[in-house]
C-alpha cells in the first residue's frame, strides 16, 4: 500500500482508472469517504434491487438482481436467481476497496464483468447501481422495493431505468467500438478464472488488486 499512499488523491484516482481501462474485463470508479459511507449505510438498509438492461439490437431487455454483500454488489440474471439464488452465476460484481479511506479520503470501486455483457454495458450498470443508492430520489425507489414492495411501480421503474441506461451507455459504446476498431481490446467476455464473486473475501484478500496496481506502478516509475 505504501507506493499508492505516497501519491496524491488525484494521482491515485488516475492510476486506478488507467489500470482498469487497459483491461477488457473490468471497469472502475472512485468515490469520497462520505459517499462510500452513505453507500454502505443505504445498501445495508436496502440490500436488494432490480435493474433492467436493454439488449443491443432490439427492444427487449433482461433483469439483473442486485444483491449487497458487505463491500460488494453481486448482479445476477433474475431467471437464474428465481431458480436458485445460491447457484445463480453473476454477470457483474462490484467491489469496494476502502484501505485509503482514512488517509486519502478515497474509496476505490472495481467492477468485474463476468459474462453476457460488454465492458461498456458493465460500466453503465455500475453507474446505475451507484445512482440508485446515492441519488436521493432514486434511492427512494430502492427503499420501496425493499420495504414497501406493494408501492413499487415495476413498469415505471423499468421504463425509466432503460432510458437512463441508454443515456449512460451510448457514449461508452461509441468509445468501446472505437477501441475495438483499433484492435486494443477484446470486448466479448467469458468467465474469468481470477474472479470468485459469489464467495466472501477472506481477511486481507481485498488488498490483492491494490498490491497488483502497486507492482505495475513500480515498474513504470
Amino acid at each position: 500500500m505504501s507506493a499508492l499512499e505516497r501519491e496524491s488523491s488525484e494521482t491515485i484516482e488516475h492510476i486506478w482508472t488507467e489500470y482498469h481501462q487497459e483491461r477488457a474485463h473490468t471497469t472502475s470508479t472512485v468515490m469520497t469517504t462520505s459517499l462510500y459511507m452513505e453507500l454502505l449505510q443505504r445498501a445495508q438498509s436496502a440490500p436488494m434491487f432490480i435493474l433492467p438492461v436493454p439488449k443491443a439490437n432490439d427492444n427487449s431487455y433482461f433483469n439483473l438482481v442486485v444483491q449487497n454483500q458487505q463491500k460488494s454488489f453481486i448482479l445476477t440474471w433474475l431467471e437464474d436467481f428465481k431458480r436458485n439464488p445460491l447457484s445463480a452465476n453473476p454477470y457483474l460484481v462490484l467491489t469496494v476497496f476502502d484501505e485509503l479511506v482514512r488517509t486519502k479520503d478515497l474509496a476505490l470501486m472495481r467492477g468485474d464483468v463476468i459474462s453476457h455483457m460488454t465492458r461498456s454495458e458493465g460500466t453503465a450498470v455500475m453507474q446505475q447501481v451507484l445512482d440508485s443508492y446515492l441519488v436521493d430520489h432514486e434511492y427512494e425507489t430502492v427503499r420501496k422495493f425493499n420495504h414497501e414492495p406493494q408501492s413499487f411501480d415495476f413498469e415505471d421503474h423499468t421504463t425509466k431505468s432503460i432510458e437512463r441506461f441508454r443515456v449512460i451507455h451510448t457514449p461508452l459504446k461509441k468509445a468501446e467500438d472505437a477501441k475495438k476498431e483499433a484492435g486494443k481490446s477484446k470486448l466479448i467476455l467469458g468467465p474469468q478464472s481470477h474472479s470468485k464473486p459469489a464467495m466472501p473475501m477472506v481477511p486481507g484478500g481485498e488488498v490483492f488488486i491494490l498490491d497488483e496496481v502497486n507492482k505495475i506502478k513500480k515498474r513504470t516509475d
